[in-house]
């Protein structure tokens, strides 16, 4: 499918009186037709492409034709946008031509509004002349129905809005967001041309949503992330009730796969949970804003995300420490990372649980450092599962993606490791060990280098297993989860919407398994020697 197709919808419309024998009038002789009741244009299509307004006159005699183009409004003043005159017999047509200036004026860049027109035109036959109108006619972009359209209405279509603050001299040089505005509205779903999901308006506790910028060093592009959060539980990726949840993540990165096989190589990997996703087109206060991912936010749910226990916790080793209300440092380990709090909340938690999760943590970078028996503190296999993701995907960020941890109670339930998240440094670091792998920044150095060989071992029986399931399914499941063709228009359109040249769907796949094949082949030799 081309980007520049026009896709047209619709019957016609006869105008055509009952014929009288005896009188014949004007409308014995003359029919008019409206070739199209809706008609759908590319987003992005040159104005040339877009000419489909038109109006089919049958006249059996010579006849002069003044016509008028009239685009409908909600004032009931309607603007006439085009006239013209034409005179012939036969199968006259009129034509609704627009001009660049009109074309631009009618439909401004981006917009996914609907607009109607219709066309009233004066019949001259001889020295009578009669009026006939069309039917209205509905003109409006379109987007692939193959894929996913979130469409987000804000109240007053307002925007979000957020504040920068720089980080500490005492954390990494970086920056995140402050006082991000979080915006009442309404969530819409179609998929197929049909509305497969609606919030309502909002209404607190009951329907709708807020939309807010999220994200860190992220929110400063032009292509921003964003949050969802329901008033209602639901599940926007269309799975079952049983997945339903308050909070959802807009990525802005659905221009290319690493998120999608991030994700699969995560799931393969044996994490217990994954998020799911969806590539979407995102529509805001019908303003095109290109091709994103909708996907699960990590967060404690026992039902459809982290299942931890009441009295358990989920914490995070974040750069970012400084931009949250509550955060602990390593006891051992010199970082300019620190432990912060995404369950309990910060807000919530007492005393007696921070005080014993920052000794439990410290008990384990005590083991680990030690070349101690770290076995029963931590979930040896999540941690090798986590590191071993890094390494096939050779990630580049010396933190990792972010690194998130899990505990179920305060008792003997180990410290595991959760799914890997932020995809953006994969493929960089070729055939070679991710950075976190060689850096002393996190645990994983003295687990690979000590006395103690339990790490050791479980990663590289892991690996294989790993490495099997990545050369059987992950090209399978590429094929039967993406839907190519649409994919790649809608690349196309978020290219055109931002300015920049994404790259062609397949030419990633196949330098995508290029880079996997080398960088298993590195490892299958390199994991021998650890």
């Amino acid at each position: 499918m081309s980007w520049r197709n026009i896709f047209l919808a619709g019957g016609a419309l006869l105008l055509l009186s009952a014929c009288d024998e005896d009188n014949p009038s004007m409308r014995d002789y003359v029919t008019v037709t409206t070739s199209e009741k809706e008609v759908s244009f590319d987003l992005y299509a040159n104005i040339e492409d877009v000419q489909p307004l038109e109006v089919i006159l049958q006249s059996e005699r010579e006849a002069r034709v003044m016509y008028s183009w009239f685009k409908v409004t909600d004032n009931q003043n309607d603007i006439v946008c085009y006239q013209g005159e034409i005179s012939g017999k036969g199968e006259l047509s009129l034509p609704c031509r627009f001009t660049e200036e009109q074309f631009a004026s009618d439909f401004p860049k981006h917009t996914m509004t609907t607009n109607r027109y219709y066309c009233r035109a004066s019949v001259l036959l001889g020295d009578e002349e009669e009026t006939f109108q069309s039917d209205t006619i509905a003109m409006h972009p379109s987007l692939p129905e193959g894929i996913l359209q979130v469409w987000v209405y804000t109240e007053n279509g307002e925007e979000p809005t957020c504040e920068f603050v720089d980080a500490p001299a005492e954390a990494m040089n970086s920056f995140s967001i402050t006082n991000a505005t979080k915006i009442p509205g309404r969530v819409c779903l179609k998929a197929h041309n049909t509305v497969v999901y609606d919030s309502g308006d909002y209404v607190v506790n009951e329907s709708g949503m807020t939309f807010k910028i999220r994200g860190n060093t992220s929110a400063a592009l032009a292509k921003k992330p964003y949050k969802i959060k329901l008033q209602r539980k639901a599940d926007l990726l269309d799975r079952g009730e049983q997945y339903a949840d308050k909070d959802w993540v807009l990525l802005g990165s659905g221009t290319d796969l690493k998120t999608y096989i991030g994700l699969k190589v995560s799931s393969y990997a044996g994490f217990e949970w994954v998020p799911s996703m969806a590539f979407c087109n995102l529509i805001v206060n019908d303003e095109y804003r290109g091709l994103y991912i909708l996907t699960e936010q990590i967060e404690r749910d026992k039902n459809c995300r982290i299942s931890i226990d009441k009295e358990g916790y989920l914490i995070e080793y974040d750069a970012y420490w400084w931009n949250e209300e509550l955060s602990f440092e390593n006891a051992v380990y010199n970082s300019k990372l620190r432990w912060t709090f995404k369950y309990p909340a910060p807000s919530e938690i007492t005393d007696e649980q921070l005080a014993y999760i920052r000794h439990y943590i410290h008990l384990c970078e005590e083991a680990v450092s030690l070349q101690g028996e770290y076995e029963k503190l931590i979930d040896v296999k999540s941690f090798a599962n986590w590191l071993l993701v890094h390494d096939v995907l050779g990630f580049s960020d010396g933190a990792g993606s972010n690194l998130y941890f899990s505990k179920n109670d305060m008792g003997d339930s180990p410290l595991k490791m959760e799914t890997p998240w932020d995809f953006d440094s994969m493929f960089r670091n070729s055939e070679s060990w991710s950075s976190i792998h060689q850096r002393a920044w996190f645990w994983y150095p003295d687990l690979l280098s000590g006395i103690n060989p339990s790490f050791r071992n479980v990663y590289k029986q892991t690996w294989w297993t790993l490495c099997d399931k990545i050369s059987q399914n992950l090209w399978v499941d590429i094929a039967k989860d993406l839907n190519e063709e649409e994919l790649e228009y809608s690349r196309v359109l978020d290219g055109k919407r931002w300015d920049v040249c994404n790259q062609f769907l397949l030419t990633e796949i196949e330098e995508t398994k290029a880079w996997i094949d080398r960088q298993n082949a590195y490892l299958s030799v390199a994991i021998e020697n650890i």
